[in-house]
């Protein structure tokens, strides 16, 4: 994304290990004219399991 739109700003940044599942959440955003794009990272652990999911948005402003 970063060769194509520019540096993303980090939106949001965060890891909970407050229980036995450790999440952890990282969210980034790139604005190109009148469309903001968004990129977030999701993960849940409790070994041995462990989700993963990435979404991306468009959004016209």
């Amino acid at each position: 994304f970063d060769g194509k739109y520019g540096v993303g700003k980090l939106v949001s940044r965060s890891r909970d290990t407050d229980t036995d599942i450790v999440q952890t959440l990282v969210g980034y955003q790139w604005m190109v004219g009148t469309t903001m794009l968004e990129l977030f990272y999701f993960s849940a652990e409790k070994p041995p399991h462990t989700f993963r999911t990435i979404t991306v948005d468009y959004k016209a402003l």
